[in-house]
């Protein structure tokens, strides 16, 4: 029977984590924060219990028999794989939580209650701004709204904790621009997401189940991005400092437009054969909605509520210290 630190960890395991070493870590450029992270998803219940009695010795939490959970101590008679994960996962809880006892008053910048967590945006501005967008189709509309509300992101993020800032209006060379983009700054190298948005209620397909031109000029702008890249190599560092991989996301068309067979397929087909994704407009829907039963959730998009102008992504790279030795890597 394998052990837990032998189990397969799911997502919420990972993310839970990453808020613990938030506390030990004021900044993701430390390097040991990297290495904890990747330590921690070989060896999960061995490198959780040392975090744990650093907090313990930084009085940033109490040791006490609680903390057993993690320990194996309570684990001893579990046979079940499930069971141990779940162990494991109440372990992270236990620690989190007594990382945001208000009591407390070692922690740095504790998480804000969901009460106060509302307070970092103005909710129904947003959701006014949100609608009004669907409502007249409005490309623009929907700009203005992302732009001062980052959590309108939060499903086009693949790892919630530690989001990266959001730059806006980002110019690749001088005659191409996407709409938003931001770092997800991987263990195994940069992976920059460069995202183009379209009208809400774009048309998707013809009466004849083709492509409308409006898609299809929107899939080229994406095209273009790539062929950007591909010809001009030393523009990737130049423009993000080190570049392994992008990620491109097309936002466009509602839920309703992509919900007939005949897209549903397509669309598959698309995000299986190219390297960009294509993502509905709901997307943002779905956070607000979201962002209004869980707001705690969205704490490391608290860190950035805003979107940044484009001039500042170059320093932003330049002074954040994981990138140093990527650049190294990757120029």
């Amino acid at each position: 029977m394998p052990s837990a630190d032998e189990l397969r960890l799911n997502k919420l395991t990972v993310e839970l984590f990453e808020q613990i070493l938030f506390y030990l870590y004021e900044f993701r450029n430390d390097g040991e924060f990297h290495d904890i992270l990747d330590k921690f998803k070989e060896h999960p219940t061995k490198v959780l219990y040392s975090v744990t009695r650093e907090l313990s010795s930084k009085k940033m939490i109490h040791w006490n028999s609680g903390l057993r959970i993690i320990t194996g101590d309570n684990s001893r008679s579990q046979t079940n794989d499930t069971i141990k994960v779940k162990i494991l996962i109440d372990g992270i809880n236990y620690v989190r939580q007594n990382l945001l006892k208000k009591e407390n008053p070692k922690v740095n910048d504790p998480p804000k209650t969901p009460e106060t967590d509302k307070q970092t945006w103005d909710i129904e501005n947003v959701d006014k701004l949100l609608l009004d967008s669907f409502k007249h189709n409005s490309e623009i509309d929907l700009l203005k709204a992302m732009k001062d509300n980052s959590f309108l992101f939060y499903f086009l993020f693949t790892r919630k904790g530690g989001a990266q800032p959001i730059f806006r209006e980002v110019e690749l060379g001088s005659k191409l621009r996407c709409d938003f983009c931001w770092l997800n700054d991987n263990t195994d190298g940069p992976e920059w997401v460069l995202v183009e948005i379209e009208k809400p209620h774009m048309k998707i397909f013809t009466a004849n189940k083709k492509p409308t031109a409006e898609l299809n000029a929107a899939l080229e702008q994406v095209k273009t991005w790539q062929r950007y890249f591909k010809d001009n190599p030393a523009e990737k560092s130049k423009i993000f400092g080190a570049v392994a991989k992008f990620r491109y996301i097309l936002v466009a068309g509602d839920k309703d437009s992509w919900a007939t067979e005949e897209a549903m397929k397509w669309r598959s087909h698309n995000n299986e054969t190219t390297d960009f994704e294509i993502r509905t407009t709901d997307v943002f829907i779905r956070a607000i909605n979201e962002f209004k039963k869980n707001p705690s959730d969205f704490w490391s998009f608290k860190r950035n509520p805003k979107t940044w102008e484009f001039k500042k992504l170059e320093d932003y790279w330049k002074n954040y210290g994981y990138m140093d030795n990527m650049r190294k890597i990757y120029n």
